[in-house]
């Protein structure tokens, strides 16, 4: 897999597919700058920082990701944005990317409380670090689909919206992103360009150890135990999308994108049993799927995604195979994580 396993390789793909020229000069700050999505737009914008002089400001709880180290133009701060005094110590910067987030379902249901109030206190603290004329790019989520019922069989569109109460079990993640969205929106007003992504389940090298993303959890299962065992049938459905890919579209969404929020989703939808599958042949192993069984609460049946308006807009055609995609992925865990 070579190039798609690779952090570098998938950086190289990206500054090929988008010419970042709209950040020359500029200063960009990346919250959750360790995470899966993070940690890619960080080593992205320290690859093409040479080219067109830009300096980083990368914003975690504790530590860097594992693929990244400080130089002199990627610069660390720590901070929670879940705490007000953190927040109000943020620097200034041309550029702002919201990539911190509760992504992973088990943990936001663990942890409601520290989930809503980094949405909402997080998101308010960033739009106000954005000197005028600059930009913000949002990362909210699928999950605002929840419990929605799509238009056409293509899935849902950006101009829909799910139908969740605020006692729903995923509320504190999914009304957070809505808050972050409306937010984002509102400051278009105020001097700067903005932009939200819904990310579908965007996959690929950079999670961790311990990640509980289901994606993550059966490669890490299936490598360890050379066997992997669903917790249900696996019939709800989601829309895929290789990390090469989520990342060109979402760099051509902040550096020319025209609307205020995008579907970052490829054009593969699977069960979960299916994903499943591909992870077990990628791994050579044994695959169980129950004829029952009970997942993980207030899961959404589908959350199939409709990408036309970017793909219409910036003219992509061209989106990686979830197989190969998760190929790529197995490869990169056995070097990074497991060698």
């Amino acid at each position: 897999m070579g190039n798609l396993s690779t952090y570098d390789g998938i950086a190289s793909h990206v500054l090929k597919s988008v010419d970042l020229s709209p950040l020359a000069n500029k200063t960009v700050m990346v919250t959750g700058a360790s995470g899966l999505l993070g940690s890619h737009i960080v080593n992205i914008l320290t690859k093409a920082a040479p080219i067109y002089n830009l300096h980083i400001m990368a914003v975690v709880q504790t530590r860097l990701h594992p693929e990244q180290e400080p130089s002199d133009r990627l610069q660390v701060a720590y901070a929670n944005l879940g705490n007000p005094a953190d927040c109000e110590r943020l620097p200034f910067a041309d550029v702002v990317i919201s990539a911190a987030s509760y992504a992973q379902p088990k943990r936001f249901l663990a942890e409601p409380l520290g989930a809503l109030r980094s949405s909402g206190l997080g998101i308010l603290a960033l739009l106000e670090r954005v000197r005028v004329g600059g930009k913000m790019l949002y990362i909210s989520s699928s999950e605002v689909y929840c419990d929605g019922d799509p238009a056409t069989e293509k899935g849902f569109t950006e101009n829909e919206i799910g139908t969740i109460t605020p006692y729903h079990p995923r509320a504190c993640y999914i009304v957070g992103k809505q808050f972050g969205e409306a937010m984002t929106y509102l400051y278009r007003n105020r001097g700067i360009s903005t932009v939200s992504v819904r990310p579908g389940i965007t996959y690929g090298p950079g999670f961790r150890r311990g990640d509980q993303r289901s994606w993550a959890e059966f490669v890490q299962r299936a490598i360890e135990s050379n066997r992997l065992e669903l917790m249900d049938a696996g019939t709800v459905q989601r829309t895929f999308c290789y990390i090469t890919d989520g990342m060109e579209m979402l760099f051509k969404a902040l550096c020319y994108g025209r609307h205020p929020v995008y579907n970052l989703s490829g054009v593969h939808t699977h069960t979960i049993a299916h994903l499943g599958e591909m992870v077990a042949k990628a791994c050579n192993a044994e695959l169980i799927i129950p004829p029952g069984g009970e997942g993980v609460g207030g899961t959404p049946d589908n959350l199939r995604m409709d990408n036309s308006r970017i793909v219409n807009e910036f003219g992509k055609t061209q989106f990686i195979d979830t197989q190969i995609g998760i190929d790529a992925t197995v490869e990169w865990a056995r070097k990074a994580l497991y060698a």
